[in-house]
């Protein structure tokens, strides 16, 4: 817990930057196909990245890319 109360720290004082290279290096499906959405609106693709502030990268199936702000992940 003391280890994931120093990232939040570093991420409320740093932003996303101070956690970004920690938090790919440890992304399970980091370039592979991912859904992501809710009930109503839902988008397949590959998950290319993170934003600067920690949103999801989503390449989409005719290799434009959208960010995601929020939703259910499932693979």
């Amino acid at each position: 817990q003391p280890h994931l109360e120093r990232r939040v720290e570093d991420w409320e004082t740093d932003g996303f930057a101070a956690i970004a290279a920690d938090w790919s290096a440890r992304c399970h499906k980091l370039y592979e196909e991912i859904e992501v959405g809710d009930d109503d609106n839902k988008q397949t693709g590959i998950l290319a990245g993170f934003g600067d502030f920690g949103q999801l990268i989503l390449r989409l199936p005719d290799d434009t890319e959208t960010e995601v702000w929020a939703g259910d992940v499932g693979f």
